[in-house]
């Protein structure tokens, strides 16, 4: 009975460990991430669970029996692998846990952290058991965070802005080495000890500091946020800074990381354009468009019922075409410098002096006392002029007639002014010449003459008597025709050709530029019609044609355009319309819908004479240009004036960084274009290509594609 009962206990004590077995058997082979081995003391595999096999690749069927060092082992570690393990199994030092890389059965190595535990089984032998975490998806994090960070160092490192980081105290945590030379220190250790303890201002405004750090508390960053700042030199740069907090997941700051750009290239650009826009290129006096501007000014503080005496002295040189004929354009050029510095030397220091071009200068006097001050100035001023010239080619002296037309409640516009100093002149040269006259109502001779040519202009157009006349488009890289600029020509038959700068000014004054206008599109769009329908090639040709500011005022605009492409069966985008500069940035907030609407219909918007007018670089973003014209002034002695060289490249780079095209105007040698093709400038007109021709020839240049 007692033998029974053992036998029974014995039977069932080996049910509860098999029953156990196969349950910690279940339960390692179903933790589905810990690959877990067991070997004997031959270190041949007695335990392979399934997370083993698909970490290394073998089955259990496969790798039960063999040695763990063929299996897994690389043959550099197998040597002390094994030692290691013998020795532990052995009774020796146990084996460290150790990060390894392994191999899986196609060969390849797979990282794991390795952990093993010796255990004697029921007949005394001790067995090892190891653990090995998979460590891939670590290490390949790992890869990518340090590639990540490489890649931001090498940024960092060489990125051609300045970046840097601060912490919420105010000191420099680090800089990159374009900004430790960008402000002419020796070491980032250096810079970031005077930015932070800074032995001088940084910024040359300190007010710039104060906004700067209010945007940042306020907000949290600053964007393109200019200054100009000191070097270590003392020299002053522009830059444009770009800051933002960086904070934790609680939201607690940690830093502001930021990045610094040098702009002072661009402010130099832009305060050249700025200077060119309002100054004449010749004398470096003012231009008409800066002398409008301040009349302007004049008028609305004397509507305001602003006290003081003012005038305007016309002054155009008598027989100066003379001079230019028989000494040259070069001569003339210096004559007329000599005398813009006497006229100079003549005023006051707050009278404006400025030149309207060719050989009329005009003088604006302001703060006058008595009207007897305006026929002083006036007279020491053509005392000047009259001074005997000295130069190589001989001594000569020069007389000039004068307009005057003083200040009074009747005039409302600066052209109002302009227009009475002009017949003012034009009188004084009736009368000979040599000496001042004031404009007085009576004076209608050249207001007659304007009236005329009004009415000759009316007869003209109701006859078809004007004439469009074609300049080629050319594409710079291909020197391939793109298009035409239509020109309007009149050829009086009495005057011969007339410039449109002396009739179109009427026709706007008077309202007839609108059927000017009218018939200029017409003309234009069924001449691009006929080419398409005579030439396949002509196809992909634009038409550009000139957009007076005052056809912006007319409400139906659009519609009327519209109706024009459709008539002619035209795409919109084969019509481009040229607006000049001064004009385009004159317009008021619902004559820009126009531009924008207009642009709907496919039709591109080009500035024309971009760089001469007196306009506002910030609103360009505003409008929905396709093209920038520069203008010929910029383009002449392009060849060897560096300075119009950098303006040209700066109107380029700010039309590209516009999204628009670039086309030159008045291009007339080899080495011009050469040198606008180098700046990227994608398209050109002028007398090296073709002079303004008619349809016939226009027709030739078409056929020649």
């Amino acid at each position: 009975m007692q033998t029974n009962s053992f036998l029974r206990l014995d039977i069932r004590t080996q049910a509860i460990l098999r029953e156990s077995e196969a349950r910690f058997r279940r339960l390692f082979e179903e933790i589905p991430n810990i690959p877990m081995q067991g070997y004997d003391r031959d270190r041949r595999v007695i335990f392979w669970n399934q997370a083993s096999e698909r970490l290394y690749g073998y089955d259990e069927k496969t790798a039960m029996g063999q040695r763990i060092e063929d299996l897994i082992i690389p043959g550099e570690l197998r040597e002390p692998i094994v030692q290691l393990i013998d020795n532990w199994i052995a009774g020796g030092p146990a084996i460290p846990p150790a990060e390894l890389e392994l191999l899986n059965q196609a060969g390849e190595r797979v990282p794991v952290f390795s952990s093993h535990v010796v255990l004697e089984n029921t007949q005394g032998y001790r067995e090892m058991y190891c653990v090995d975490l998979d460590l891939r998806d670590r290490k390949q994090a790992e890869q990518a965070i340090r590639a990540s960070e490489a890649k931001y160092r090498s940024i960092f490192e060489n990125i051609t802005q300045g970046l840097f980081q601060i912490d919420s105290n105010g000191r420099y945590i680090s800089v990159n080495p374009f900004l430790v030379t960008l402000l002419g220190y020796d070491s980032a250790e250096v810079l970031m000890t005077h930015l932070t303890h800074p032995e001088q201002p940084f910024y040359v405004d300190p007010n710039r500091y104060c906004e700067l750090l209010q945007q940042l508390n306020k907000t949290g960053e600053v964007r393109n946020f200019e200054s100009q700042v000191y070097r270590r030199d003392g020299s002053k740069i522009w830059i444009s800074e770009t800051q933002n907090a960086v904070r934790d997941s609680q939201g607690i700051l940690l830093y502001y990381e930021g990045r610094l750009e040098d702009i002072t290239l661009r402010h130099q650009a832009e305060a050249q354009l700025r200077y060119d826009a309002i100054h004449d290129p010749l004398t470096s006096l003012y231009n008409r468009a800066y002398v409008a501007e301040q009349l302007e000014q004049i008028l609305q503080w004397q509507g305001s019922n602003r006290q003081g005496l003012w005038a305007l002295l016309l002054i155009d040189l008598d027989r100066f075409k003379v001079i230019n004929d028989s000494l040259g354009y070069v001569v003339g050029d210096e004559i007329l410098k000599i005398l813009a510095q006497r006229l100079r030397s003549a005023l006051r220091s707050q009278d404006v002096l400025a030149r309207l071009g060719g050989d009329e200068f005009v003088i604006l006097l302001q703060d006058l006392a008595l009207p007897r001050e305006i026929f002083a100035i006036a007279t020491r001023c053509m005392e000047a002029l009259r001074l005997p010239l000295t130069l190589p080619s001989g001594t000569f002296s020069v007389e000039a007639s004068m307009g005057i037309a003083q200040g009074t409640l009747a005039y409302h516009s600066a052209d109002e002014v302009f227009r009475g100093a002009d017949i003012a002149m034009y009188r004084a040269k009736a009368e000979g010449g040599g000496h001042p006259v004031l404009f007085e109502q009576e004076m209608h001779p050249r207001a007659l003459a304007r009236w005329e040519l009004e009415q000759e202009l009316k007869q003209a157009l109701a006859q078809e008597a004007l004439q469009l006349f074609y300049q080629p488009i050319i594409d710079l890289q291909t020197e391939k025709l793109t298009g035409f600029e239509a020109l309007l020509r009149w050829n009086h038959p009495e005057r011969g050709w007339i410039s449109p700068a002396e009739f179109v000014p009427i026709a706007e004054e008077t309202g007839l530029i609108h059927p000017l206008s009218w018939w200029v599109f017409r003309k234009a769009a069924q001449q691009l019609q006929c080419w398409q329908m005579q030439f396949p090639q002509a196809k992909h040709l634009t038409m550009n044609v000139n957009l007076s500011v005052v056809q912006l005022k007319q409400t139906d605009l659009v519609e009327r355009l519209q109706r024009l492409l459709q008539e002619c069966d035209l795409q919109g985008d084969r019509l481009k319309l040229e607006v000049t500069e001064a004009n385009f940035f004159t317009v008021s907030e619902s004559t820009l819908q126009i531009f924008y609407d207009l642009k709907q219909l496919g039709m591109g918007l080009c500035i024309d004479d971009f760089g001469t007018g007196y306009s506002s670089l910030s609103r360009l973003h505003q409008l929905p240009l396709d093209v920038l014209k520069i203008d010929r002034a910029f383009v002449d002695d392009l060849d060897f004036d560096l300075r119009k060289q950098a303006i040209a490249h700066s109107i380029i780079m700010l039309a590209h960084g516009l999204g628009a095209s670039v086309v030159a105007e008045g291009i007339e040698t080899e080495s011009q274009l050469q040198i606008l093709r180098q700046f990227g400038c994608e398209f050109g007109q002028g007398y090296w290509f073709s002079r303004p021709v008619a349809a016939e020839q226009a027709a030739a240049w078409i056929e020649a594609i």
